[in-house]
């Protein structure tokens, strides 16, 4: 059998002697039993394979596995341990119900795909060596002859050669409810699809009337029904858009109620930590580092995952220090240069945060470091560079999801990633290329000071002060050390008066972690903020929470800005409903005037800071 008559997928547009010729088949012998058997070792058996289906408990299991769930249930854990049965118990429920709703729908695709293997057939009749013999439908090859009569099932896919009064019925395939006529001797484009395809008969179709003799096309995986078992195993795999939100959204979730937990979190230098197999966010800006209780336990953590990983493009080969051993410099002499105006000026912080970060600033003086005021660039330079670049990236990660559903997103994401829309290819480098100058300014302070310190976050705000307008009106705190790409590290400096935890950030100099690490290792031997636990009382009435709701405000735009609006987001693919829009208009206004600023004055020869480089290896 030629290779590439096995590759030929257009059978239904061949006349009858052609395809035989292709396949070498007799229309009054058949194949040769010898000539059967050496294609059945060459192309395997006429079988749709099936995966290993998972055991019933492998399948409740697969449901815990998310982020958020695992935080829910942690947060389940310490409500039992606080006698929260009600809490704990809502909790309990909302998994179990979300368990439930993963499991069914992961068993009926596992029933579905065992349904389309029961459509095959187990024997065929056939003629080979000139003879009318009956053989298992799995021993069936490409060049076989099959005899289809009324009442049989079609044993593999096949190109008719002869037919008299043939229907067929091809409900299992294409969903057709009544027989189809079929007649070898149609004339067919190349282009016809299966439901037209009157020459072809197909694996797990039904002979209603008639007769046919059929040449064995594809059998197994190559048939069209194998192609759908394949496409069906892999529906448990495959990640909704939703999906991968809910994800990205714990994670990050984690992260911010981390570092108003009172918990200490490292983010390495740029290019120290492996992002290889992270979902992206911002191939720009992304960072992976270790959270723990101590800055002690984050340089364990830190050494076991810091390295070169050729796996991901934005690793750097740097000499990996002992980051524990660096620990027991102490404060003693370090140079700390302190961004009074980040939390003073830019973000002003609350009253009892400032207090926090002042006697920390005090702390580290008595520690015998030379502390001083400096300042850097505002806030608000950072925040412009960032979300031009950042938004950018993400909107095209999710672009095609974005245009082909963009309701299975949800309203913060939405709010947040569609008015990328409205950066142009120059924004995007503008924007770095301002960056590059952003890091550049930066190294006067790395050559000043060994450490900067300025504000964490601050007492956690109410649930429903959540305005997704913000994200593109106010920095965050840890936006400067980012854009930066410094290593910076949020350790807790103290606790407000209703027992939120408050937390300050030390940044270092790129590649320089174990300073960082140092400084606030020497911070928490000094004090015990980091080995406090909240005042949680059993019984303790919990304040209410009354989210007002985050829907998108009327837009107030001139028609001009309207109508560059609504082009940008037609012209990017984006089809958008009423309220889709209403999400975009909201924010599009800070879109525009962010990328109206990132264009500043400089030289044309002026560099992205995103520039290939060959590495050495």
């Amino acid at each position: 059998m030629p290779p590439p008559s096995a590759l030929h997928r257009s059978w239904h547009a061949l006349d009858p002697k052609e395809a035989l010729g292709l396949l070498d088949g007799d229309a009054e012998r058949g194949l040769a039993s010898a000539e059967a058997a050496r294609r059945l070792a060459q192309v395997g058996p006429n079988r749709i394979a099936g995966q290993e289906e998972p055991s019933l408990g492998r399948l409740a299991a697969r449901q815990f596995r998310s982020v958020v769930v695992l935080l829910l249930l942690a947060a389940s854990g310490i409500a039992l341990g606080l006698g929260e049965w009600l809490e704990a118990g809502a909790i309990l429920m909302a998994l179990l119900l979300n368990a439930a709703i993963g499991f069914a729908t992961e068993w009926r695709a596992q029933r579905s795909l065992a349904a389309l293997r029961a459509l095959a057939v187990p024997r065929a009749i056939v003629r080979r060596d000139g003879q009318v013999s009956q053989v298992p439908a799995a021993a069936l090859v490409p060049g076989d002859l099959v005899i289809l009569e009324a009442g049989a099932h079609v044993p593999a896919d096949a190109r008719l050669i002869r037919s008299a009064g043939f229907q067929v019925a091809e409900a299992a395939l294409t969903g057709e409810s009544i027989p189809v006529d079929k007649d070898a001797e149609a004339a067919l484009r190349p282009d016809a699809p299966i439901a037209e395809r009157m020459t072809m008969v197909y694996l797990g179709t039904a002979v209603v009337a008639g007769s046919a003799l059929g040449l064995v096309t594809a059998t197994g995986q190559a048939t069209e029904l194998g192609r759908i078992g394949q496409l069906v195993a892999l529906v448990p795999h495959r990640e909704t858009p939703l999906e991968r939100e809910v994800e990205r959204l714990g994670r990050r979730l984690i992260v911010l109620a981390l570092a108003v937990c009172g918990v200490v979190g490292l983010m390495p230098t740029y290019g120290l930590v492996s992002r290889a197999g992270v979902i992206p966010n911002s191939f720009t800006f992304d960072h992976c580092g270790p959270m723990a209780r101590t800055a002690e336990d984050c340089a364990i953590l830190l050494q076991a995952i810091a390295g070169y990983d050729p796996g991901d493009a934005g690793s750097i080969e740097q000499p990996i220090p002992d980051y524990r051993a660096a620990l027991g410099g102490g404060a003693k002499g370090l140079r700390i240069g302190v961004l009074r105006h980040y939390w003073e000026e830019d973000l002003p912080a609350h009253e009892e945060h400032r207090r926090a970060l002042e006697e920390a600033v005090a702390a580290f003086a008595g520690l015998g470091a030379r502390v001083e005021d400096c300042r850097a660039r505002p806030m608000g330079d950072g925040l412009d560079i960032k979300i031009v670049i950042a938004e950018s990236e993400i909107f095209a990660i999710h672009h095609d999801n974005l245009v082909a559903r963009p309701g299975d997103f949800g309203r913060d994401f939405l709010g947040r990633v569609l008015p990328a829309c409205l950066f142009q290819a120059v924004d995007y480098v503008q924007a770095l290329r301002e960056h590059r100058r952003y890091m550049a300014e930066m190294k006067p302070l790395y050559a000043k000071y060994d450490v900067l310190l300025t504000c964490g976050m601050g007492p956690a705000p109410r649930l429903d002060a959540h305005r997704t307008p913000n994200f593109w009106q106010k920095s965050n705190v840890f936006t400067p050390s980012n854009v930066a790409r410094s290593p910076a590290l949020v350790l807790p400096c103290g606790f407000s008066r209703a027992g939120l935890p408050m937390g300050m950030q030390l940044i270092g100099r790129p590649f320089d972690d174990a300073t960082v690490l140092r400084a606030g290792h020497a911070y928490q031997a000094a004090t015990d903020w980091h080995r406090r636990r909240p005042d949680l009382a059993p019984g303790r009435p919990q304040p209410a929470v009354t989210p007002k709701g985050n829907e998108p405000a009327a837009a107030d735009l001139d028609a001009a800005t309207l109508g560059h609006v609504q082009h940008m987001a037609r012209r990017a693919g984006l089809r958008l409903n009423e309220r889709q829009m209403a999400i975009l208009l909201e924010t599009a206004p800070f879109a525009l005037a962010m990328a109206a600023r990132v264009h500043r004055p400089r030289d044309r020869m002026d560099e992205p800071s995103l520039v290939f480089r060959f590495t050495d290896r």
